[in-house]
């Protein structure tokens, strides 16, 4: 996993135990009006909404529904603003009952509580300004209009004092997303964040009893628990505000959920969070534009990352050569000592790969009609040394299973990379379509560099694997962002399709070509400023197909009988 995600899923669980589900915001001039909310909500104007449902349901083919949708929404508009957005806020002195005060613009309240009035019942007067709604849940919601905006409130009290212009609060949510909500961490009250840190650290302790792992074992969990922790505390001191939007892009065809970390200036998670950008790969070549599915990630390791990995690698050699103490396969004190060998130049090498800092890798599925290939490459310190340790642990498989499939090392080189070739032949049992598409034999390359390894396997493995290193040569200096992660729906659709003769599946494809390459559903990671966002993306093409199968497998599901 990207050291990128790994930062953020990391924040995520540390915000999950400071805050509601629901984010939250702050902005400079909101404070100087002497506001500090904990959370705010944005939600974007009526017309923007509107304009996102339409273009949802006519990718999807359901054009009727929105438009539907619109007609039966004009009425509960009128008397909005809808040149503005709406939201919501929770402020820091709220936070404990969770007292959220909600914000709309308006251009007609009058109107707008006259056509709701069959919803809401006649509002009553409360005094200084307010009015009183009485639900059916019987919790009454109190308004006031000010400026332009009505707010709702829970209480009465809760409306006395109001930003002069709540869109502030929102910040560039509005313009951003369709729909967003911020969590402000440093406003959160530092007893709760304390708290928090104290419960992980039970926790933890916790589950560190609960495990049965001796002296060596249990001090290397320990270590990599307490430098789990430290990231921890400095996730809840450093972090500004995490940001969680969804917005629909309708002139790139696609829509997105972004979730962003922002760090405090001047820390150390500032800091760290500076190393994510974007850089050069020494894999590019796996941005293969016919690849059905693909992942690049070029990120440097924080010293944190470092530590954390270093201790995840010493107790997975405690674990290994523990193992292999028990393992009856081993019949000699000579043999074992051999195999201790090799899992040891193994796991040191890996050591060193981490401590050189830096995670450089990618790999690429490529499907074609009845054929698969699938090529993997990486940074590692050292690829002649684990060219060495890979054929002494093929030489010592040997000894222990004729049956071991020969490996035909140093077979061939391009461009300072060694290839390493072998044909294994599929299992008697195994499936028709897997010998038709990877090939029996199946052929694998495993290929070392200087400082690069790589494996592909299936139909035309070398010659792919050439290709992925020409083109990453001649792509060396272009920028990539520190993570992404892609499927493409039309190659996956059009293998299917060669191995199954579905008319479904015939019909679903000949949907996403017609949608002219916009069928990829992605993970990216991308800087912004002392943070990063994680972006997950689905093209129209995707949306598109979801409603064609959706149509095509109504009429079976009517017949279905429960």
């Amino acid at each position: 996993m990207s050291t990128s995600v790994h930062r953020l899923l990391t924040c995520v669980l540390a915000w999950g135990l400071l805050s509601s589900p629901v984010a939250s915001a702050w902005t400079q001039a909101a404070e100087a009006g002497g506001i500090r909310p904990v959370m705010v909500v944005s939600i974007a104007n009526s017309d923007k909404i509107l304009g996102d449902i339409g273009f949802l349901t006519e990718t999807a083919g359901a054009g009727d529904i929105g438009r539907l949708v619109a007609l039966m929404a004009a009425p509960y508009t009128a008397g909005l603003d809808k040149t503005k957005p709406a939201g919501a806020y929770l402020p820091a002195e709220g936070l404990e009952q969770m007292d959220v005060i909600g914000f709309v613009g308006v251009r007609d309240l009058d109107l707008l509580l006259g056509i709701l009035q069959d919803q809401l019942g006649q509002p009553r007067d409360a005094g200084d300004g307010v009015k009183e709604l009485a639900t059916d849940q019987g919790q009454s919601v109190f308004l006031k209009e000010a400026a332009g905006w009505v707010f709702f409130a829970p209480r009465k009290a809760l409306l006395s004092d109001l930003p002069r212009n709540p869109a502030r609060l929102l910040g560039d949510m509005p313009e951003n997303y369709t729909l967003a909500v911020r969590l402000n961490v440093n406003n959160i009250p530092a007893e709760m964040r304390k708290m928090a840190v104290q419960q992980l650290r039970e926790g933890f302790e916790e589950g560190l009893r609960g495990q049965p792992l001796d002296g060596q074992q249990a001090q290397l969990a320990r270590d990599m628990g307490e430098s789990w922790m430290e990231s921890i505390v400095s996730l809840v001191d450093d972090s500004q505000h995490v940001t969680i939007g969804w917005q629909v892009d309708a002139q790139d065809k696609s829509t997105y959920l972004d979730i962003s970390v922002t760090a405090q200036p001047k820390t150390q998670l500032a800091r760290d969070m500076g190393q994510v950008r974007e850089s050069s790969s020494a894999f590019s070549g796996v941005l293969h534009p016919g690849a059905a599915a693909g992942m690049l990630v070029a990120s440097p390791y924080t010293e944190s990352d470092i530590k954390q990995t270093l201790a995840l690698i010493e107790l997975a050699r405690a674990e290994a050569m523990k193992g292999l103490d028990a393992d009856q396969g081993l019949t000699s004190p000579e043999e074992r000592e051999v195999a201790k060998k090799i899992v040891g130049d193994l796991l040191d090498l890996a050591k060193e790969t981490i401590e050189a800092g830096k995670m450089d890798l990618g790999g690429c599925l490529v499907l074609m009609p009845e054929a698969l290939t699938a090529v993997l490459g990486g940074f590692v310190s050292d690829g002649n040394k684990l060219a060495a340790t890979v054929q002494e642990l093929h030489a010592f498989a040997k000894t222990k299973d004729a049956r071991t499939p020969n490996v035909n090392f140093n077979a061939a080189t391009h461009r300072g990379v060694t290839f390493h070739t072998a044909s294994i032949p599929l299992p008697d049992d195994a499936d028709a379509t897997a010998r038709q598409v990877l090939g029996n034999p199946m052929e694998v390359v495993i290929g070392t560099g200087e400082t690069s390894v790589y494996l592909a396997l299936g139909k035309d493995a070398q010659r792919m694997l050439v290709e992925i290193i020409d083109t990453s040569a001649e792509q060396a200096d272009t920028l990539v962002p520190p993570s992404q992660l892609w499927i493409a729906l039309t190659p996956i659709m059009e293998f299917v399709a060669s191995v199954d003769d579905n008319p479904v599946i015939r019909s679903l494809l000949m949907t996403l070509k017609a949608t002219e390459g916009k069928d990829r559903i992605a993970m990216t990671v991308l800087p912004i400023p002392r943070g990063m966002t994680v972006r997950i993306s689905l093209d129209a093409g995707v949306i598109t197909m979801v409603g064609e199968g959706v149509r095509e497998l109504a009429p079976l599901l009517q017949n279905l009988s429960f």
